[in-house]
């Protein structure tokens, strides 16, 4: 099930699927998207919305997915529909 299909009674039309999938494309986007993340978290640990060990946490867990994606070890699933999936 789609994250954002619990609310509808029948699935998405397989030729709708295709044409609004993005995870082809965001495959490349990766390693910026992944930057962006890890810049996010310590900037909300830098207004003290986490704790420091929170930030730290959350950045090296980025981070792993970060070489994950080096590593060539995520497999870009179309089914997914996109990288933040």
């Amino acid at each position: 099930m789609k994250q954002w299909g619990g609310r509808f009674e029948r699935p998405t039309d397989k030729l709708v699927e295709t044409f609004t999938a993005s995870i082809a494309f965001d495959a490349r986007l990766a390693p910026y998207d992944v930057a962006g993340s890890i810049a996010h978290a310590r900037e909300l640990g830098r207004q003290g919305l986490l704790t420091p060990e929170e930030t730290s946490q959350l950045v090296a867990a980025v981070e792993q997915v970060r070489d994950a994606f080096a590593r060539g070890e995520v497999a870009f699933d179309p089914a997914l529909e996109d990288i933040h999936t």
